[in-house]
């Protein structure tokens, strides 16, 4: 069953180990070049395939629960 995006993600659990750069948008609402600005600053782990982006949804998690 896909995860439905709502304002708040509160199980972490239920989004794909790896996020697509429009799933990581619409989780954080922001912009696709905000999500990159943070994986270049270090603070998530992304890596880019071909044309598309992939974002590790456990740095997105510890980036916001450990600040």
């Amino acid at each position: 069953m896909a995860m439905r995006f709502t304002r708040e993600v509160t199980d972490w659990e239920r989004l794909p180990v790896l996020l697509s750069m429009d799933e990581a948008c619409r989780v954080l609402r922001c912009a696709d070049t905000t999500v990159v600005k943070h994986i270049k600053q270090g603070h998530f782990k992304g890596n880019r395939l071909g044309r598309d982006w992939r974002i590790d949804r456990d740095s997105v998690k510890e980036y916001f629960v450990n600040g």
